[in-house]
């Protein structure tokens, strides 16, 4: 068992479900530090008791020397506050006058999963223990299948499995007498007012980022970084260079599309960074595929989950331990490119009333949007009206008015009212910000990171036998980043404004100003150059034994995946993706 799991009950656990709770965690650690609780702890985690109190976490505590990581929990416990902890983290911890308390850090960066069987709590770092146990409703929960096929991921809380939910990024839920609702114990707040001024605010990020870059290193481990020549990852190969941890690693590809070593060889340079390199290939892809996409315990869509896994590995044959990785920075400093369109479209707001009547007649009109250069126009218009979240999902994988056209009939009807649009509205909603850049990067901050960017590191990184830290997501710096207006974060439409004005004297200059990349695969062109994967392909997705045929209209993956063969861009592929790793991982996952 990875991670850690448990069961409570005030009227004491079953022994049928603590007999089977016991064969499905199998070689853990087990403790029994209270009637009706039960606790597990798999390798690596953590299993105390002291004084009345007993803790199960898997965490990564960042504690001054000699400091113990039971103890901070067992503090955190009593005050009801787990913000005070710095790091990562997943715990259950239990005390006669607190109760059991289930916790997870800011960005869910270590998981928690639960279920509700009558008056008793089941929780695990993973779905497979809580599978295991008997009543517990495994059956596919549709709604987060749909929620898949627009994101590419399931937005907690729900998990793929009907009767199991996923704690959410700084949240925490307690059971005493009875069982509690999950809570949010921290919030982030964009703020307009700066809280300073903008040179004293640029030196404290970069402090701030030096700082937690050294407490991440100087654990004890073999520390390398992850370094793909973007403005995170080298950020974090900087300061750790100087913090005496200087490996850094990095993929590429023969695609020189998607190939980033440039600007790693100049970061590593700049730095005086050892760099060491990997060229990826289709069979990398092929013969590691089955492993990347079933080390997840519910269908994860993310195809740069392969290229982590492979730098991961790679740095492990180099005797590393320890990657940091430089997720997060995008997603608190106004990164990634949907921001700079969005700001496009809420010009239109700002237009007289009188332009704003006209350009809303021609996008209305059919003929008008027929000529040259108008329907441009009238598509504009059409999505500036509107509201967010709708109109930043609009370009995403399916708007649900296509729905029809991806499943089976018989899945739409059994759906009922449910889209997927309606899970992303519930999540903009709870943003608290005074800009919409703001609003949105709080979005992104559930979305993109605690449900997609993170869990695909995470696990890459867990399944090549490598643990992995995210400097960028230190407590210090995510506050600093909510103290920023909107128009530093994203001034005059461009993006990471103020972050490459605090870091110009520290960062190359190529970085400083080279367009967003990442960790991407280049999988639209093997599609199509690669026989093997190909074939791969088209026996997933297009075959008459196509795990995917109950939901999926088999014509539309054909359609799919003809049209990309047709197209040079890579947008098809991309579409198909998600697919891909659904049909990968059915086979493996026991449900209904």
């Amino acid at each position: 068992m990875r991670g850690i799991a448990g069961l409570w009950s005030p009227g004491g656990i079953d022994p049928e479900l603590a007999s089977r709770f016991r064969a499905a965690v199998g070689a853990a650690r087990l403790a029994k530090p209270a009637p009706g609780l039960l606790l597990a702890a798999g390798d690596g985690c953590l299993l105390a008791e002291a004084d009345g109190v007993a803790v199960v976490a898997d965490a990564d505590l960042l504690l001054d020397p000699g400091h113990d990581p039971a103890a901070a929990i067992f503090a955190a416990h009593r005050a009801g506050d787990p913000a005070v902890l710095d790091g990562s983290f997943a715990y259950a911890c239990w005390s006669e006058a607190g109760g059991l308390e289930l916790a997870v850090d800011l960005f869910r960066t270590r998981p928690l999963v639960y279920a509700r069987l009558g008056d008793t709590l089941c929780f695990a770092s993973r779905t497979e223990v809580l599978r295991a146990l008997p009543t517990i409703d495994t059956g596919t929960d549709l709604a987060a299948l749909v929620d898949y096929l627009s994101f590419a991921v399931i937005p907690a809380p729900r998990t793929f499995f009907r009767g199991i939910h996923k704690l959410r990024a700084a949240h925490r839920l307690v059971a005493r007498e009875r069982m509690g609702e999950p809570e949010r114990y921290w919030h982030l707040r964009y703020r307009e007012d700066g809280g300073g001024s903008r040179a004293a605010l640029a030196a404290a990020l970069r402090e701030r980022l030096a700082g937690a870059v050294s407490r991440h290193c100087g654990t004890g481990d073999r520390v390398g970084c992850f370094l793909s020549g973007g403005l995170d990852s080298s950020t974090v190969v900087g300061y750790a260079v100087v913090h005496g941890a200087p490996d850094a690693f990095s993929i590429g590809f023969d695609e020189a599309r998607y190939d980033e070593r440039t600007y790693a060889r100049i970061t590593a340079r700049h730095f005086g960074a050892r760099h060491h390199e990997r060229v990826v290939t289709p069979d990398d892809l092929v013969d590691s595929l089955e492993r990347v996409v079933g080390c997840f315990d519910e269908p994860f869509g993310n195809s740069s989950a392969i290229a982590v896994y492979q730098c991961a590995r790679f740095a492990r044959a180099q005797g590393m331990t320890t990657l940091l990785a430089g997720d997060g920075g995008d997603e608190l400093f106004a990164g990634n490119e949907r921001y700079a369109t969005d700001a496009l479209f809420q010009r239109y707001a700002h237009l007289p009333a009188p332009v704003r009547g006209l350009l809303g007649a021609v996008a209305a009109s059919d003929r008008f949007c027929a000529l040259p250069g108008v329907g441009k126009v009238g598509r504009y218009v059409r999505r500036a009206r509107l509201p967010n979240p709708d109109r930043i999902l609009s370009y995403g994988l399916y708007a649900d008015q296509h729905l029809a056209e991806v499943v089976q009939p018989e899945l739409l009807a059994a759906l009922g009212d449910h889209r997927a649009v309606a899970t992303a509205r519930a999540l903009y909603a709870e943003g608290e910000a005074e800009s919409e850049v703001g609003r949105l990067l709080l979005f992104d901050h559930q979305l993109t990171l605690a449900d997609n960017d993170l869990r695909k590191v995470t696990e890459g990184c867990a399944v090549a036998g490598v643990a992995v830290r995210y400097p960028m997501l230190d407590r210090g710096v995510v506050e600093l980043a909510g103290q920023l207006p909107g128009d530093w974060l994203l001034a005059g439409g461009k993006l990471r404004t103020f972050y490459k004005e605090a870091m110009a004297d520290f960062l190359p200059p190529e970085v400083l100003t080279k367009t967003k990349h990442g960790f991407g695969l280049p999988f639209a062109t093997w599609l199509r150059t690669d026989a093997r994967l190909r074939e791969l392909v088209g026996d997933l997705l297009e075959s008459e034994t196509s795990p995917l045929a109950r939901w999926i209209r088999p014509a539309f993956l054909t359609h799919l995946h003809q049209a990309h063969l047709n197209e040079r861009e890579p947008y098809y592929a991309e579409l198909l993706w998600p697919f891909l790793a659904l049909a990968v991982w059915l086979p493996g996952a026991s449900h209904e």
